[in-house]
């Protein structure tokens, strides 16, 4: 394979076999692809197996539609009753990739050479030329958007606020002390307050299955029989005291099959009073404020009139102790650091007599 007219770098490299390796090209500062000159020397379902096996263990599932395999995969498109053209079928269809045939006699024997692609990347077959060894000479031409630009997920990390929760509620004396306490501890380690979750690729148990099957079994076999173990599963949570996993699933993959399941969150078209159908979307919208505040506010009474925020009084100790007896914990915390930990029962006398005074 040659690449012509694109500034590269290489940041990853993954041997497949001995013929060949995978690699991740940094084009430029934000594009990226998996790419691959592939050889299978043989071209049996073994090879085929195990060349989608590294496929799935060091490819992110989120980056497949970025990948671009070419060359010489010894297998014959001309010949489609062969096992293993069915199988690189289903590998292809669970990967979501696209298999673009040049639709050409490639070599002496057959179509041997194709792309398999994600379906981010955009190819187009240019030539097709002879060639001075026994396989034709391929030019494409491909396109390839720059990756999708995901903002990093950062949440509060639970074990610095609990070390910091318990550190502090060990050394305070009130509550003046507990929040002084906090502020310490996230001076003291700025970048602990916050987590940042990791982008996780998804599983496919149906592909697994696929890759650790038997050389010689059916693709389309194990796929169907796959699916009917599945359902019979499914079947038998129903009637069990797991029906609750059952019933979830099922609100997951039905639950905008139809128009009567839907939730109503999204109205497309009104049906006014005087007979005439909405469907614009601003008129729609419009309408629905409306009719929402209508039905909120009652023109009859007065409107409320902002009044100042009233002054409590101080909760005694047994008052704070029956408080903080009602309240949940291992709950999600908030940014400040502390988490509901000091609520548990073993703590609540303190608690109580800590928080009197706020």
């Amino acid at each position: 394979m040659w690449v012509n007219n694109i500034d590269f770098k290489r940041v990853q490299t993954v041997p497949v076999n001995a013929d060949f390796t995978l690699h991740r090209l940094l084009i430029g500062r934000d594009k990226f692809i998996w790419l691959a000159s592939v050889y299978l020397s043989v071209g049996t379902p073994a090879q085929i197996k195990a060349l989608f096996r590294h496929l799935y263990g060091f490819i992110p599932s989120y980056e497949w539609k970025y990948l671009l395999l070419a060359g010489d995969f010894n297998v014959n498109l001309k010949l489609n009753n062969l096992s293993k053209n069915q199988l690189l079928s289903v590998l292809t269809k669970q990967f979501g990739l696209v298999l673009e045939n040049s639709n050409q006699f490639t070599s002496h024997f057959g179509g041997l050479d194709f792309l398999l692609h994600g379906s981010a990347i955009k190819t187009r077959l240019i030539t097709c030329n002879e060639a001075p060894s026994d396989h034709k000479l391929l030019v494409w031409e491909i396109d390839f958007p720059c990756p999708d630009s995901r903002a990093n997920t950062k949440i509060p990390n639970r074990n610095f606020a609990e070390n910091a929760t318990k550190l502090a509620w060990s050394m305070s004396r009130n509550s003046k002390d507990f929040l002084r306490y906090i502020q310490y501890c996230k001076k003291a380690c700025p970048g602990s307050v916050i987590q940042t979750l990791r982008r996780r690729s998804y599983v496919k148990p149906a592909l697994q299955t696929l890759l650790e099957s038997d050389e010689n079994c059916e693709a389309l076999d194990i796929i169907r029989s796959y699916f009917l173990q599945f359902n019979q599963n499914l079947e038998d949570k129903r009637f069990s005291n797991l029906s609750k996993e059952f019933f979830r699933y099922l609100r997951k993959v039905f639950k905008y099959d139809s128009y009567n399941k839907r939730d109503g969150s999204i109205i497309s078209s009104i049906l006014t009073e005087d007979g005439n159908i909405l469907t614009n979307p601003d008129d729609v919208n419009e309408q629905l404020i409306t009719t929402l505040k209508e039905l909120q506010l009652d023109a009859s009474k007065p409107h409320p009139k902002n009044l100042m925020f009233p002054q409590l009084p101080v909760k005694s100790k047994d008052e704070m102790k029956d408080i903080l007896s009602k309240l949940s914990v291992n709950k999600a915390i908030a940014w400040d650091g502390v988490t509901d930990s000091i609520f548990h029962k073993d703590l609540i006398d303190k608690t109580s007599t800590i928080f009197a005074d706020l």
